[in-house]
């Protein structure tokens, strides 16, 4: 929805495709409500307009389409806020219901009557994740991790995803030092600028939220936490691996044919280590508990 309301407008199709994507972002975890306030920018910024040198702002088509959008999502949501409302005693969010069971049912190692942040520890957010190597956990189960993150993949395909994301990312910067460097590239518009920011964002928004959960409440180094970057995230990788094989080196570049090679090969290894991840590593175990897939 967002990429089809930044390439052809803010036209009725696309009022639906961005409702229908607020609905599910609002319906689901809060960690995708990331996505929520990009398309309130996004939207914002479309009605701003240069005009013989001024600015202006439309603001009656702003508020037209506004409360089109506004009106579906109120529709598509507000049944479970309402029922959240009567069910909860007013709990809109569950929040404080949540908290309520925790502290009635869990165990004792993870209840919060019991269990201290490490907030109010007086950790730093640094201290907490170097102590539980954070990063390193996260990323791990942000590629694959079943079984209460117990299951895991051979150490050589979680290398390869390293190696894929490594070579997305320099892509990524040398195509960004190209753009503010380079003596012949186009530089992109501020409409351009200001769609990528709010990419950037929503990959960022998943991983902040992930740290300050940790950090304040409860701490849960799980990579599931930040898929709603994966999206954007891809996006960028794909951009640098084509920014990649475009270079050149004294006038040599690398053939179009061992790009695509190379593509290939990581892809096929991907696919095959996922397979063994599912059917070899995962599935007996399940099996073996008696787990109902």
């Amino acid at each position: 929805a967002l990429l089809s309301c930044y390439q052809d407008g803010i036209n009725r199709t696309n009022s639906l495709w961005m409702s229908g994507g607020i609905i599910l972002c609002a319906l689901s975890y809060y960690n995708a409500y990331g996505y929520i306030l990009s398309c309130i920018f996004l939207f914002l910024a479309y009605f701003l307009e240069k005009k013989n040198g001024k600015w202006s702002y439309d603001w009656r088509n702003m508020l037209k389409k506004g409360i089109f959008i506004g009106g579906i999502v109120l529709v598509g949501i507000s049944w479970w806020f309402i029922r959240s409302y009567i069910v909860l005693d007013g709990d809109l969010l569950g929040l404080a219901t949540r908290d309520k069971l925790a502290s009635e049912y869990a165990v004792e190692s993870v209840n919060p009557l019991y269990s201290q942040s490490y907030q109010e520890q007086g950790y730093t957010i640094g201290e907490m994740m170097e102590e539980n190597n954070m990063l390193e956990v996260a990323y791990y189960s942000f590629v694959a991790a079943f079984g209460s993150m117990s299951i895991y993949e051979t150490i050589w395909f979680y290398r390869l995803y390293k190696i894929f994301f490594g070579a997305g990312i320099v892509g990524c910067a040398c195509l960004l030092l190209q753009l503010l460097f380079g003596k012949s590239a186009k530089k992109p518009c501020g409409r351009s600028v200001f769609f990528q920011l709010n990419m950037i964002f929503c990959m960022l928004m998943p991983c902040a939220l992930t740290i300050h959960y940790a950090y304040t409440i409860d701490y849960q180094a799980q990579g599931r936490y930040l898929l709603p970057a994966l999206i954007p995230f891809m996006a960028y990788l794909i951009q640098g691996m084509e920014a990649l094989s475009a270079l050149r080196f004294k006038k040599l570049s690398i053939p179009t044919w061992l790009t695509n090679v190379g593509v290939v090969f990581c892809f096929l290894l991907i696919i095959l280590g996922t397979l063994d991840m599912v059917y070899f590593r995962a599935m007996p175990v399940y099996l073996e508990t008696g787990v109902v897939m």
